[in-house]
């Protein structure tokens, strides 16, 4: 797990044209990055607890799912949150030129995607944050990658529904609608 994390974070930051990656490979890298840790902690944790194989596989897809709503949500964030509000600078994918959910479907479906891609190689511009907001909120990228990340949270509590009927399994439902909603 931490091998293949590790392998994720140097491909992606080898990619010579980091604004070519398609929404697979997205997907593929944050499930490297995020996923696969939530997954085995979730999984680590219930083989902790002697549980049966059955909810051991439940809790480590349930993890899986929640990875990835996680970091769908966190890099929207980047562009709906405040500064304060998160404790980092917001605009920082943009800047250091991470291509996120959002900002790829935006090159891939968005009329402005010429443009946007001159935005994003000038993302250091203090300006091209706001220009970058304004063509992702008209091309449904916001939109968008919250409905995937939503997808994600379905996975997760399908996941869950698969758990005894214990507390525990209605904390992690909680957990999972918080963690799709937060603001921070």
């Amino acid at each position: 797990c931490v091998r293949e994390m590790a392998a994720s974070e140097m491909r992606q930051f080898g990619r010579v044209d980091r604004l070519a990656l398609s929404e697979a490979d997205y997907l593929d890298w944050i499930e490297k990055k995020t996923a696969l840790f939530i997954g085995e902690c979730a999984h680590l944790g219930a083989m902790g607890c002697g549980a049966p194989d059955d909810v051991v596989g439940a809790l480590w897809r349930y993890g899986r799912a929640l990875g990835l709503c996680f970091q769908i949500v966190d890099d929207l964030l980047d562009f709906t949150s405040s500064t304060e509000r998160l404790g980092k600078s917001t605009g920082a994918d943009v800047r250091n030129g991470v291509p996120t959910l959002p900002v790829i479907h935006a090159l891939r479906e968005s009329p402005e995607r010429d443009r946007l891609r001159v935005l994003l190689e000038n993302g250091r511009d203090p300006g091209a944050l706001e220009d970058v907001l304004s063509i992702l909120r008209r091309s449904g990228s916001l939109e968008y990658a919250f409905g995937r990340a939503s997808s994600y949270a379905a996975v997760a509590h399908g996941e869950l529904a698969r758990l005894p009927d214990i507390p525990a399994r209605e904390t992690l439902a909680e957990l999972t609608d918080d963690l799709l909603h937060r603001t921070h």
